[in-house]
């Protein structure tokens, strides 16, 4: 039986708002003001998995509001991949 850890992967828990590499990865392409569906395209995932991903990073970041995304987006809390 595979034992799996019960704490985040080293790459998640090295940045400040615990984001997997694929959020810190569409964080990056948000922040170059691309929307949805190209932002899917330059990362081979769909548009639908980007919306979802882009809540979960607002979840995780504690965004309720357009322009603390904004901030949020601009922030350090990017990191390059």
């Amino acid at each position: 039986m595979k034992v799996i850890p019960i704490r985040p992967r080293e790459a998640t828990g090295k940045n400040p708002s615990a984001l997997k590499t694929r959020q810190l990865g569409i964080l990056n392409t948000l922040r170059k003001g691309l929307s949805n569906n190209e932002i899917g395209n330059k990362l081979f995932i769909s548009s639908k998995t980007v919306d979802h991903q882009i809540s979960t990073i607002l979840s995780k970041s504690n965004i309720h509001f357009c322009y603390e995304a904004a901030a949020f987006v601009h922030s350090d809390h990017d990191q390059k991949i």
